[in-house]
């Protein structure tokens, strides 16, 4: 199932977005943010929908963009809302940014303020001395994207989301939005070097997003889609006439975009400042090569929850908290609630149980049900409140009610899904996959780690707590993206990528999870040992950014790409320090060479979309190699020679090396 955050500033916007939705519901995330979630069904495609209500003000809008980033590990993140148009548009038109044009407003120079009274000396009774002055260009479109764009604006059919809802005839355009601090004051002198004097002219709407996008950018490796309908054509002379309209206008075209868009096409770029969110298309849910339906044992059973709590009882059922994310996130209110549906009789939704071990159950989906009536029936600590019909039973545990209330509790019927003895581990692995389809999906990483307890679990866990690997790399341990980075470094130093011949990343990476679990203390010792050299000569030679795209005007700092973590903690884990102290010294030419090596076309994309191909694996592994080994060589202050190698790939004059030539 795909996911999608959807972000609005003010309850007009969220009003209009909410309307598209169905069987929506109420999240809680660990910060303690309440979220509400839904479902869009289109196409045959059916998307999880998250809505963000933020709190007005950049930094506290930005910081949570990235706790919803975090919470609901999106495909795709929309800005959907209202904005002013400053020129070409008419209100309730719609606007689907190509580029934010982002302004600091800023003192003129003395030649700037002879320059603005040369074009404008009759426009002013005294020219102003601050100005919005452009400071940066961001590209939000690939080709694939601004195609799909073009596609739905010709076709027309978002209209129809509108369910007539309007009597405008509205227009959607792909233009530039104007962002800074703070709102741009169109009457504000200051308005016409913004749009002429700078001549950027295609400026056609306004937003405040400047935080809210590097947020977006620089947290979650997802699609950004920003539509915004017109609704004043006036910052100074604002108007609610034409919120609500154009708040539906730009959420109808928004919903038919998620309704078409293909999302393995689809990446962020944000030019200037070379920041790149990357969609890794190893991702996707899809099966490469079908199961045989002969393998995938599955029996439903009726089981009364007494008979599951004597399973829990006596440790047949495993409900330890690190086997899935948390055991115990829910509020009391939301256990008592579960309590109070089975006294009045509310079917529980079913559970999944993998059954592949007849003497220990492991809960697939239904942790924090079971954890609640352990809670309540077993271990009798959980007293009953915020009821909403049985307030008579609030503060009772378990014991303190009547005895056939008790009973009604122990002997109510569910259904348990059990998969069965045989059922292979990569089916197992889709399988919880697709049915983890709750408020809060779980990430791949997560039901790999669900399936593959032991020795890879804690050496993750341990790996990725190590100190210098969070400084290093700040990656969240929030859905265990951090155990999914340490992974991914494991996974080729176990298997070379010059061998990598999966066409399932996803299987891959658990394969490599089942190994380490068959392995030696002295085996994860020496993976130990290279991990930590690895991600301290990265830490040396690249100081604060390692794994990142490079970034010469150093005004953002680049996420992390999984790509590059693995290509270059792999390449300096088989080193030697002798070598390291060789890269350290020639840590300048080492950082100007990843440079050149990001302008070859062929390496960036190897690092960008479909990372998991075989022939991308070998390309960006042979591309760090290279540089390496020309930093060793006696040749090393030849730039000349070193971009002639690097950028061989493309004209194929001078190949990277091969395979078998390393």
């Amino acid at each position: 199932m795909s996911c999608a955050v959807i972000i609005t500033s003010l309850p007009v916007e969220y009003s209009a977005v909410r309307a598209h939705l169905s069987n929506i519901r109420e999240v809680e995330s660990s910060y303690g943010t309440i979220y509400e979630m839904g479902q869009f069904v289109a196409y045959e495609r059916t998307w999880d929908i998250g809505i963000v209500e933020l709190i007005i003000g950049n930094t506290a809008g930005a910081l949570e963009v990235d706790r919803a980033i975090h919470y609901f590990q999106p495909q795709v993140v929309v800005f959907v809302g209202i904005s002013a148009g400053i020129k070409n548009v008419k209100l309730g038109d719609v606007i689907v940014a190509t580029k934010i044009h982002e302004y600091e407003w800023v003192e003129m120079s003395q030649m700037e303020l002879a320059q603005l009274q040369q074009s404008y000396y009759s426009t002013f009774a005294s020219l102003p001395k601050m100005v919005w002055k452009h400071r940066l260009e961001f590209s939000l479109m690939d080709y694939s994207l601004d195609q799909r764009v073009r596609a739905e604006i010709r076709k027309g059919d978002w209209l129809q989301r509108l369910n007539g809802f309007s009597t405008e005839k509205p227009t959607v355009s792909l233009g530039g939005i104007a962002i800074a601090g703070d709102l741009l004051d169109m009457e504000y002198p200051g308005y016409y070097p913004l749009t002429d004097y700078t001549n950027y002219k295609d400026i056609i709407a306004e937003m405040r997003a400047a935080n809210f996008l590097e947020a977006a950018v620089a947290n979650q490796d997802a699609t950004v889609l920003i539509v915004r309908g017109i609704s004043d054509l006036s910052m100074s002379r604002k108007s609610k006439d034409f919120q609500e309209i154009a708040s539906r206008h730009a959420s109808a075209f928004a919903f038919e975009m998620l309704a078409k868009m293909n999302l393995k096409s689809n990446i962020l770029e944000v030019q200037n400042s070379q920041v790149v969110a990357v969609i890794d298309p190893d991702e996707d849910e899809g099966i490469d090569r079908p199961f045989d339906p002969a393998q995938i044992r599955i029996e439903s059973k009726n089981m009364t929850i007494d008979l599951l709590l004597k399973r829990i009882e006596h440790r047949e059922l495993n409900l330890s908290p690190d086997f899935q994310r948390d055991a115990g996130i829910w509020k009391p209110a939301v256990k008592s609630r579960l309590i109070e549906s089975l006294l009045i009789r509310i079917p529980l939704p079913a559970f999944y149980i993998d059954a592949t071990n007849d003497e220990q159950w492991d809960v697939i989906d239904g942790l924090q049900r079971l954890s609640t009536l352990k809670s309540f029936a077993l271990d009798k600590n959980m007293k009953l409140e915020g009821l909403e019909f049985l307030h008579q039973f609030t503060g009772f545990t378990y014991d303190k009610l009547p005895r056939d209330l008790q009973r009604r509790i122990e002997e109510t019927q569910v259904t348990v899904y059990l998969i069965g003895q045989g059922t292979p581990s990569e089916v197992k692995f889709n399988i919880f996959k697709r049915i983890n389809t709750g408020g809060s999906p779980l990430s791949t990483q997560e039901i790999r780690h669900a399936l593959n307890q032991g020795r890879a679990t804690n050496l993750l866990k341990h790996l990725a707590n190590t100190t210098k690997f969070v400084a290093v790399t700040g990656v969240s341990s929030e859905r265990m993206v951090d155990q999914e980075l340490v992974l991914r470094f494991l996974a080729f130093i176990i298997t070379s990528p010059y061998d990598y011949k999966s066409s399932d990343f996803d299987s891959f990476l658990n394969n490599t999870m089942i190994k380490i679990n068959h392995m030696s203390e002295d085996e994860i010792s020496i993976l130990t040992l290279q991990f930590n050299n690895a991600i301290g000569y990265a830490s040396t030679i690249f100081d604060g950014n390692a794994f990142r795209r490079p970034n010469p005007q150093k005004r953002l700092r680049n996420p992390v790409n999984k790509s590059l973590f693995e290509s270059w903690c792999v390449n300096l884990a088989k080193i030697s320090p002798d070598e390291f102290k060789v890269l350290e010294d020639r840590k300048y030419i080492i950082n100007r060479g990843f440079e050149i090596l990001m302008e070859n076309t062929e390496f960036n994309e190897a690092i960008s979309q479909g990372t998991g191909s075989t022939k991308k694996v070998r390309k960006r592994f042979e591309g760090v190699k290279t540089l390496i080994d020309h930093c060793l060589s006696n040749e090393y202050e030849d730039m000349a020679r070193l971009g002639k190698i690097l950028s061989g790939v493309d004209d194929n004059s001078e190949s990277l090396p091969t395979a078998a030539s390393l």
